[in-house]
Parts: C-alpha cells; sequence; structure tokens
C-alpha cells in the first residue's frame, strides 16, 4: 500500500512557478558558492569544508527535484482490457461451471460465441399482418479487466445497455421478498419485482464502480440491440449484415484519478453471428 501511495504521490507531483524560481535560485546559489571556494584557497580547512558543504547540499536538492520531474515523465498510463463472458449464467454476473471468459485484444476482430440473432417463428398479427419471433441467443455480458480501477461508464450509440448492482441488488427488501417469494412456472423461476429498482440502470449510458468480491464482474453491462431485432422481427427480408455498426464507449476511471478510454465495435454477419472489435482510445 505504501509503495502505490508513494507512486501516486510521485505521478501527481507537478513543479510550480514558485518551485522552478527556486531551482535558478539555487543554481545561480551553487555558482556563487564554487566562485567563494575558489577565491578563498588560502581560507582554513574547517572554513573551505563549510562551503563545499553548502554547495554539495544545493546540488543534492536540485537533484531530488530533477528526479521527481523525470519519473512524471515516465510514468505509465493507466490501462485495461475488454472481457466477455457467455453462456451458463443464472444469475447475473454470477459464474456457473460451464461459462466461458473471451479475452478481447485491441484492434482485433473476434467472432463471439454468444449473442447470435435468430428469427424463427412467424406470428400472425390481428391486423393482418405478419412479425418473426426474432431474439438474441444465450445468456451474455460484456465487462473489463486491469488493477486500480475504480469504475466505469459505457454509453452506447445505438442500442440499450442493463446494468445489474447485485450488491445493492441482494441487500434490497423489495428484492429479498420477491426472491423469497418467487414460483417456479413451466420450469422457470417466477419473480415479481417492483417498477423502481434502484440497483438497475437502463439506458444507452450505464456506470458501475468496483466491488472487490466481484473482481471484474463488477462492471458486467448486457446489450441489448433493439434497434436490430425489431426491424427484423416485422421484415424477414432485412438482412443482419446491413445493419449499422454498434458503438459502445468505454470509459474507465483509476483510483489515481486518471481515465483511459477504449471503443468496444459490434456488428453482424449475414448468419446473425455477433462480430466484436476493441479500438483504444489514443
Amino acid at each position: 500500500m505504501k509503495t502505490e501511495q508513494l507512486n501516486n504521490s510521485i505521478e501527481t507531483l507537478t513543479p510550480s512557478t514558485a518551485q522552478k524560481d527556486k531551482i535558478l535560485h539555487k543554481l545561480l546559489l551553487q555558482k556563487q558558492l564554487e566562485e567563494q571556494f575558489a577565491a578563498q584557497r588560502n581560507l582554513g580547512t574547517s572554513t573551505r569544508k563549510k562551503l563545499k558543504l553548502t554547495a554539495t547540499a544545493a546540488a543534492l536538492a536540485l537533484g531530488l527535484l530533477a528526479g521527481g520531474i523525470a519519473l512524471i515523465g515516465t510514468s505509465k498510463q493507466p490501462s485495461f482490457s475488454m472481457v466477455a463472458y457467455a453462456a451458463g449464467i443464472e444469475e447475473p454476473r454470477v459464474a456457473s461451471p460451464d461459462e466461458i471468459r473471451i479475452e478481447m485484444a485491441d484492434d482485433a476482430q473476434i467472432e463471439l460465441p454468444f449473442g447470435m440473432l435468430k428469427r424463427n417463428q412467424a406470428i400472425p398479427q390481428d391486423d393482418g399482418s405478419t412479425t418473426y419471433n426474432t431474439y438474441i441467443e444465450g445468456n451474455s455480458y460484456f465487462t473489463i479487466s486491469g488493477k486500480g480501477i475504480k469504475s466505469v461508464t459505457y454509453t452506447s450509440k445505438l442500442g440499450e445497455l442493463l446494468y445489474i448492482d447485485t450488491i445493492m441488488q441482494n441487500q434490497d427488501p423489495s428484492y429479498i421478498k420477491a426472491k423469497a417469494n418467487s414460483k417456479t412456472a413451466t420450469g422457470f423461476n417466477v419473480m415479481l419485482l417492483p417498477s423502481y429498482r434502484p440497483y438497475e440502470q437502463i439506458g444507452n449510458k450505464v456506470t458501475a464502480d468496483y466491488y472487490e468480491e466481484l473482481g471484474d464482474k463488477s462492471f458486467g453491462v448486457e446489450w441489448r440491440p433493439w434497434y436490430v431485432s425489431m426491424k427484423m422481427a416485422e421484415d424477414i427480408t432485412v438482412n443482419p449484415a446491413d445493419f449499422p455498426q454498434e458503438n459502445i464507449t468505454v470509459t474507465v476511471t483509476f483510483t489515481n484519478g486518471k481515465t483511459a478510454v477504449k471503443n468496444l465495435l459490434l456488428s453482424f454477419e449475414s448468419d446473425g453471428t455477433l462480430i466484436a472489435k476493441v479500438i483504444e482510445r489514443k
């Protein structure tokens, strides 16, 4: 902890105008001392030692300050990586034995093993039209991984995002009551939840905070591309590959106050396969 605090202190060290003036003053002082030392070679040994000690102290102070400034210039920018979890998730961001963790390297195009668009059953409507059952196959979510992360904000350009704070959820009285009174119907666990759920964020922008007990699953967010599935449900001729590319901006705030940004690009192939690419913002 002390090492981390020292590193953070060094990274935030910035010389002020007063410090710069002090550096210049000490340089001039050192020069004057050297000249005095040279001019007074015939003085006693004790006097010469005092002058030498003063000059050395000034040089040492300058060296320490210059060293701090050099460290500022070479401090490493914090970073993070994108991760996807797929399949076998019974509850949001709770791992099950068959869960798959997918590392998403920057600038690499990845074919994800989840999120395939499916369109199958035709559903006749009262007005004589027909819609088609369209859905995203498989449970999945995106998250981030890295050291010293405080929070992350996701901003979707086209789709909808869902973030559930599971720590807050498990402490919410309404959720606890609904879970206790849940019933099983046709193989599914049915829970009657209130319309207002303080532990949920839904929309094009959500923010997740870090919990030590959850690790990188603290930042898990689900992506809902309604702009795709609704169009496909209305028109059987629509090709998933023709939809515009989704762009999710991922902004990470670190415990030292610094930030880093990446963009998660999502698109579909003609057969509905979900393709992802991560771009680092320079």
